[in-house]
């Protein structure tokens, strides 16, 4: 069984240098063995801000 930080070998290659070395999982992030550049960051660009406006708007109406 692999643990969180073991090599992930099955990734595409590094979309930075091309390397088919492989990423590891280093505190929430995947990062190139070769370059060392985060290839996904933890929160990827996602917001949640009208997400939660919405929810927050929907529970104070009922």
């Amino acid at each position: 069984m692999m643990s969180n930080k073991e090599i992930n070998k099955n990734q595409t290659p590094c979309p930075f240098c091309n390397s088919k070395l492989g990423l590891i999982y280093v505190q929430s992030h995947y990062q190139c063995l070769n370059c060392k550049q985060v290839t996904d960051p933890c929160c990827g660009g996602e917001i949640c801000g009208d997400y939660l406006l919405e929810i927050n708007k929907n529970s104070n109406n009922g």
